[in-house]
């Protein structure tokens, strides 16, 4: 199938045709500036052409309205924020973060450790942290440190937040805290940033 034919002139080959507007063309027939404008920058928003008009870059009287481009809708999006939590401990033990902590790549420790596991008091914002050589062991910690705080302080844990890692979310964990009275709160995995948990 032909689709362009050229003539050759002094060693060049000359096209007889023109540019037709498409998808990675933009037609010199297209009167509007603005959307050409908007292609041309890689598909800058119309916040970004006002603030060239504004620089004197542009003239401001050859931009009008973009009109919708599916280009920019898709090649623009960006993750929502997760909200601000909201909450407020009143007593010890009613809210407690967890997280497990891992570097694999970092040699492991004299005890053969290569995790360690952290709980948070909300209230309190004391930390308690026991050193793992396995993922595995992170339901036996979990029940060995709830023992000791509940023992120590006299109140139970009422709330637990955690990522939502298989560490945490299996059914012998699950039916343990269901068990004790104990309300699960989980974020999405690797989102409960651990400084944040520290910070907390």
């Amino acid at each position: 199938m032909v689709v362009l034919k050229g003539i050759l002139k002094q060693g060049l080959y000359v096209l007889q045709g023109k540019a037709i507007s498409g998808d990675a063309t933009i037609s010199a027939l297209d009167k509007n500036e603005t959307k050409i404008w908007n292609r041309r920058l890689g598909h800058i928003g119309m916040k970004g052409l006002q603030e060239l008009c504004k620089q004197g870059v542009m003239d401001s009287k050859r931009i009008g309205v973009l009109d919708f481009c599916e280009i920019c809708a898709l090649g623009k999006p960006h993750r929502v924020q997760f909200a601000s939590s909201t909450h407020k401990s009143n007593d010890i033990l009613e809210y407690v973060y967890s997280n497990l902590w891992g570097f694999p790549q970092v040699p492991h420790s004299l005890s053969n450790a290569q995790y360690f596991i952290s709980f948070v008091n909300d209230f309190s914002r004391k930390l308690w942290v026991y050193f793992l050589k396995y993922k595995s062991e992170v339901f036996k910690k979990f029940k060995e440190w709830k023992t000791l705080v509940e023992h120590q302080t006299g109140k139970i844990v009422k709330n637990l937040r955690t990522d939502n890692g298989l560490k945490y979310c299996n059914h012998e964990f699950t039916n343990f805290c269901k068990q004790n009275g104990i309300a699960r709160y989980k974020t999405c995995s690797e989102t409960l940033s651990k400084m944040e948990l520290l910070r907390k």
